[in-house]
Formats: structure tokens, C-alpha cells, sequence
């Protein structure tokens, strides 16, 4: 395996987008809104925390003002008083929490690095970090879908459903060299935008194509885990919306797993707004494969229909066209479900007691999790890092964990009752601009 190293001591060297390491899954927290007594990502960490002799760096799209980050600062002032040398760095999207996020690190006397990716929100509608990841010590890391954020409807100390994995190996050495690159970029909120972080060394191989994962089956031990990211576009805004043209490697990675499925594709995303993704799924589906979609319905619907030609709408448009690409003899194969607590129901909007889940799975043999959706916003202008497994083994073990009971308990779409397409599509271009307006707001 080939390692990481800066050149010259101190210029960094970027990790590569795609790459097998050695990892292992040392826990899974599954947060449940229907189950009173489920645990968050800081109730999952809070040892790790209390017990860092080094570095805390957390890369997180979303660190609000919150009883959980509350019960974070209060892990943070432990964990310095335990060891005042402590180094923790914290990347958030946007400058402005960031600033609000201070005043709250100082009421706990305590006082970690912080930066932030972007200035505003109407910069982050184009270019954000929507990562979710944290490592301590280089020794442990956790990755999935949790921010540390409470939703403002929720006041019972839950979240929306999520998973996060917890991990040891040489893969947590890797994403803390991505976390040293996002670090790098950002701007300075109590240190200087100069700070720079050199790179550490780790052991990895570096991953050509996404294709090659598949077609000469890479990473089948179950002590090796793939580490695949994205960037945002670094080109003008109005080539964002209206470019045709990929880059990355974990879009790719998404991609290149469901046009290699033979037997079935399990996903759970609080979206489906990629076109490209779509557009995969109808292939799979006119190759008779089984497809099962998790949704949340009505989840974030304004800024998944921010117009771009790779954007195919909030989830019921989306849906419309997936039919209509993939026709009405392959439907068949196609099963839709919204997110539900109760089995009932499905939990609707953002701010209730929803799916945020961001999970993916083919054939039973490969899995990827992290902060990646399957939306037009994960696939063009966020920043994504997400973990994935080529081994049976492991996706059993993640599927009997959380994928079996969610998937019980969604309310089934009638497919056949959607409404049409061309309704939506003046809807969706209504509702960008108004999100637009918002933002500059």
C-alpha cells in the first residue's frame, strides 16, 4: 500500500478520492425517534471523548446551538480538564454558527480551534461541506449522518433516525488527513486561516476507477474498508447548474454500484434528486434487478429543486421520471417506501421525527455509508465522505442492525397515483426561485 506523505515537510499532499485501507467496524449507533431510550452521536463518543490524550478534529456540516451541543462543550471541559494539552479543532459549514458557536465554547471555559468552509448561506447554496465525520487520537473515528444539532420540533432529546459507525484501523488516519485538507481550505473563526495542518502518514491503495472496485473486485477482506469522497465544484456558479460533466470518484462510486448490480439494490436516502442516480436505478430495474428505495417524504423539498440539468426534483418528481425511464414493464421490480416511525404513518418534513439516513447496498455484497444523499446537492455542490465494505460479512451485519426493522415499518408509495410530471415541473421551478430569495434574504 502506498502512504501519505507532504512533500517537504509541510505541503500537503490531498488524499486520493478513492482508496482501500485497513479498518474495522468497532460499533454501530443506531439513533431511533421510535425508541424512547435511543442514544445520539455524543452520547455515542462521550468516552472516547472524556479519554483523548491528543486531537479531537470533527469535520460537521451542521455544530448548532443545542441541548446536544451543550452536552458536547460539557464533554469538551472534562475532557480538558483531564488533559489541558488537548488539541481540538472543530470545521463547521457556515462562518456564522461557527461565530455563535464560540460564545457557547466560552461559557464552558473551554476553547477549541474553529473554522468554518463558507461565509454564508447564499454561498453555501452552491459550495458546502456536508461532511459528518470525527476522529480522536487518530486511533478511533465515527462517520455517518448525525450533526450535532437537536431539531427544533423534536423537545424530547431524539433526532431524526440515523446511523453512525464507528471505526479503528488505518482508516482512521485517512480521514484525518481529509480532515486536515478540509482544515487547510477554511476560513479562521479563533485562529488564523494560515493554520495549516501537515499530513500523517497512512497506509492505503489507491483506487483508478470506481469500476475497477467491482470489475476486479477489490477489498473483499473484511479488515479492509474503502474511503471514497467529493468535493464541491471549484468553477463558476452558472457552471454548477448547468454543466453535464463529473469529476469525483464517490459519485462515481454510487454510480458504478448499482450499474453492477445483478440481484438487488437497497437504498435509504432522505432524497432521490439526482438525475444520474435515476437514471442508474432505471437501467438496474430494465436488467430485472430488485430495487428498494427508503425516503423521507418531504424532507428538505425547496433546496432539492434548485435547477440544474442533473437535478430531477424532490422525491415525487423524482420518482415520476424513474417510471417514466424505466417504463412500466421493469415497475415490477420497484419498491418505494416513506420512513415511518409507528408503521403507520410516514413522518413528514425535516424538523419532525424523520429518515436521515444515507445508506446504500448491492447484491448483499457491498455497502456504503456517510453523509452522502442521493440528491442533486450530494452529487454537484457538497463536500461528501463516506466509508464502504465489499464484504458479505459486513453488509449482513450492517443490514440486520438497521436496515431489516426500517424497512418493515415504511409506508409503501403507490407508484401508480403519482401525479404529473409536468405539474411538478412548474412546481419545482416556483419553489427554486423562492428558496433563491430566501437565501439573499
Amino acid at each position: 500500500m502506498a502512504d501519505i506523505r507532504g512533500v517537504g515537510g509541510s505541503s500537503f499532499r490531498k488524499p486520493p478520492y478513492i482508496a482501500i485501507t485497513k479498518g474495522k467496524v468497532e460499533d454501530i449507533l443506531v439513533t431511533d425517534p421510535s425508541k424512547p431510550d435511543t442514544k445520539r452521536l455524543v452520547d455515542f463518543i462521550e468516552d472516547d471523548i472524556l479519554n483523548a490524550k491528543d486531537t479531537i478534529h470533527v469535520d460537521m456540516y451542521s455544530v448548532v446551538p443545542s441541548a446536544e451541543l451543550l452536552k458536547f462543550a460539557n464533554a469538551l471541559r472534562k475532557a480538558f480538564e483531564n488533559n489541558p494539552n488537548l488539541k481540538v479543532r472543530i470545521v463547521e459549514n457556515l462562518l456564522p454558527e461557527q461565530e455563535r458557536n464560540k460564545r457557547i465554547f466560552e461559557k464552558f471555559k473551554v476553547n477549541p480551534f474553529l473554522k468554518a468552509f463558507r461565509t454564508s448561506k447564499v454561498k453555501a447554496l452552491f459550495k458546502s461541506d456536508h461532511s459528518k465525520f470525527i476522529t480522536i487520537d487518530q486511533r478511533i473515528a465515527t462517520i455517518g449522518d448525525q450533526n450535532i444539532q437537536d431539531q427544533p420540533e423534536v423537545g424530547k432529546g431524539y433526532n431524526w433516525f440515523g446511523v453512525t459507525l464507528k471505526l479503528s484501523g488505518e482508516v482512521v488516519r485517512f480521514l484525518d488527513n481529509i480532515f486536515r485538507d478540509s482544515w487547510n481550505s477554511s476560513i479562521g473563526v479563533n485562529v488564523p486561516s494560515s493554520d495549516k495542518l501537515p499530513p500523517i502518514p497512512v497506509k492505503y491503495q489507491e483506487v483508478g476507477k470506481a469500476d475497477d472496485v467491482f470489475e476486479r473486485n477489490l477489498a473483499r477482506s473484511p479488515d479492509e474498508v474503502i474511503v471514497a469522497y467529493s468535493e464541491p465544484w471549484n468553477n463558476k456558479w452558472y457552471k454548477r447548474i448547468f454543466s453535464k460533466s463529473y469529476r469525483d470518484d464517490l459519485r462515481d462510486l454510487m454510480i458504478s454500484a448499482v450499474d453492477h448490480a445483478k440481484h438487488e439494490v437497497k437504498i435509504i436516502s432522505p432524497n432521490l434528486g439526482s438525475l444520474r442516480m435515476v437514471r442508474a436505478l432505471a437501467r438496474a430495474l430494465k436488467r430485472g434487478v430488485k430495487v428498494k428505495i427508503l425516503l423521507s417524504k418531504n424532507f428538505n423539498v425547496d433546496e432539492n429543486l434548485f435547477p440544474s440539468l442533473d437535478n430531477a426534483g424532490d422525491n415525487i418528481r423524482a420518482l415520476a421520471i424513474l417510471k417514466l425511464l424505466a417504463g412500466k414493464g421493469a415497475l415490477k421490480n420497484l419498491t418505494v417506501k416513506w420512513y415511518s416511525n409507528d408503521g403507520k404513518i410516514p413522518e413528514e418534513g425535516n424538523k419532525s421525527l424523520t429518515s436521515h439516513g444515507k445508506y446504500i447496498s448491492v447484491d448483499g455484497k457491498f455497502a456504503s455509508y456517510g453523509s452522502f444523499n442521493q440528491d442533486a446537492l450530494s452529487y454537484r455542490t457538497s463536500k461528501e465522505v463516506n466509508v464502504a465494505f465489499n464484504n458479505p460479512q459486513v453488509v449482513r451485519r450492517l443490514e440486520r442492525t438497521f436496515w431489516d426493522e426500517v424497512w418493515n415499518r415504511g409506508i409503501e408509495v403507490n407508484l401508480n397515483a403519482l401525479p404529473p410530471l409536468i405539474s411538478y415541473t412548474i412546481r419545482s421551478i416556483y419553489l427554486a426561485l423562492r428558496t433563491l430569495m430566501k437565501r439573499v434574504k
